[in-house]
C-alpha cells in the first residue's frame, strides 16, 4: 500500500526547477496566444500571473540564504526589475510589442532551468 502511494506522489511530483520552468513557458505562452490573436480579454490576468512568479523570484534572491551566485542572483533581480515596471506599464497603457520580450525572457530562463547539469566553467 505504502509504495502504491509512493509511486503515485513520484508520478506527481516534479523538481522546483521543472515547476518553474513550467510557469514560465505557460505565461510566455499566454503572452504569445494574446499577441497572435490581438485580443486583449486576458491581458491583465497573463500579466499578474507572470508577475507573481517573478515577484517570488525578486523576493528569493533577496533572502540572505539563497544560494545562487551573487552575479545570478544581481542578472535576476535586474530582470524581475524590467518586468516589474514593464508589467505595470501595460496594466494602464497596453503594447503588445512588449509581450515580445517577456516571451523571449521566459522561455529563455525556462530553457537555463530545465538544464540537468549547469556547468561552473
Amino acid at each position: 500500500m505504502s509504495y502504491t502511494a509512493y509511486k503515485q506522489t513520484q508520478k506527481i511530483t516534479l523538481s522546483d526547477r521543472k515547476i518553474q520552468a513550467h510557469v514560465l513557458r505557460h505565461a510566455a505562452y499566454l503572452f504569445k496566444k494574446i499577441q497572435d490573436s490581438n485580443d486583449l480579454s486576458g491581458l491583465n490576468d497573463a500579466l499578474k500571473y507572470n508577475l507573481k512568479f517573478w515577484t517570488i523570484v525578486q523576493g528569493d534572491c533577496l533572502e540572505n540564504d539563497c544560494p545562487l551566485p551573487d552575479a545570478l542572483k544581481a542578472n535576476l533581480i535586474s530582470l524581475s526589475i524590467y518586468i516589474d515596471k514593464k508589467t505595470f506599464e501595460m496594466f494602464s497603457n497596453p503594447d503588445l510589442s512588449v509581450l515580445s520580450s517577456f516571451i523571449i525572457i521566459n522561455n529563455n530562463i525556462a530553457k537555463g532551468l530545465e538544464c540537468d547539469v549547469i556547468n561552473d566553467n
